[in-house]
């Protein structure tokens, strides 16, 4: 967390959607892949939007804070690997 406070690339709602991640990994996680789903995570980032949303994790995933994995099938949730 300490290098993303100097990432100038980051703004408030991927910090946001990084601790709502990290509240789930630290439930569900067991230090392995979360489970997450724009339905489930934005609520708790609030995050309003599901483009912000999208957005916002594949920004995440790009920038190497995390490891996204995203379903294609809507009754199968996502993949995150906290990095």
């Amino acid at each position: 967390v300490g290098v993303a406070v100097h990432d100038p690339r980051l703004g408030p709602m991927h910090l946001s959607l990084f601790l709502a991640i990290l509240y789930f990994w630290a439930i569900e996680g067991n230090g392995r892949a979360v489970a997450v789903s724009s339905r489930k995570m934005m609520p708790v980032a609030k995050i309003g939007g599901a483009n912000s949303y999208y957005r916002v994790i594949r920004d995440l995933h790009y920038y190497g804070y995390i490891r996204y994995v995203p379903s294609c099938d809507p009754a199968v949730p996502s993949k995150v690997y906290v990095l």
